[in-house]
């Protein structure tokens, strides 16, 4: 399910913009003709947007020209079949431009979410393997204090994504609190 709701919302929204204010000037057939145009095009901005979004990589670079290319060849389509379309292309690239901002937005936004956890994730995984903290019993005691229940968390919610160990998070989470707290234990009754 993941970006479907985005898509639908960025495409949604950029339509309707477009589509309402020009809604009072059209008859209901040319609304029609012309909604499927509008729609049509800004799903494929909000597809190019959020994809571009959320890539660490430089498809936008990519993306973005080649759908470009695509909304000015259909403008060049309808501004040459007929000159009096010409309003018709600038509606469409304008519905396209819009979800595709919307889209690339959102995207980002996601892409944001999910490196804030890999970094959570990255920190957790540093501290309870830095020999440093594994040293010191009082430096491992006040890691776990502070960050334990939410590394065990974030640890538990990384397996749980891994399809080959396919059970819930809450499992996880107790597999792992119950192994750290063997640990824990065991290293109490050692001092």
């Amino acid at each position: 399910m993941g970006d479907f709701p985005l898509l639908i919302f960025s495409s949604a929204f950029a339509s309707a913009l477009v589509l309402i204010p020009v809604a009072f000037f059209l008859t209901k057939e040319e609304i029609k003709k012309l909604g499927i145009l509008i729609v049509g095009l800004a799903v494929l901005g909000s597809v190019a947007g959020i994809a571009g979004g959320i890539s660490r990589v430089g498809v936008v670079g990519d993306i973005i020209p080649a759908a470009l290319g695509l909304v000015a060849g259909v403008s060049f389509y309808l501004f040459g079949v007929d000159q009096s379309k010409g309003i018709v292309a600038s509606l469409c690239a304008t519905a396209f431009a819009l979800a595709l901002g919307f889209g690339y937005a959102a995207g980002a936004g996601n892409r944001d979410i999910r490196d804030r956890f890999d970094r959570n994730l990255a920190f957790c995984s540093d501290g309870f393997s830095n020999p440093e903290i594994l040293n010191n019993d009082r430096a491992f005691m006040r890691f776990s204090d502070l960050f334990g229940t939410t590394c065990i968390q974030m640890i538990a919610t990384d397996r749980a994504m891994i399809p080959e160990k396919a059970i819930s998070v809450e499992d996880k989470f107790r597999q792992i609190k119950g192994s750290m707290t063997k640990e824990l234990d065991a290293l109490k009754s050692g001092l």
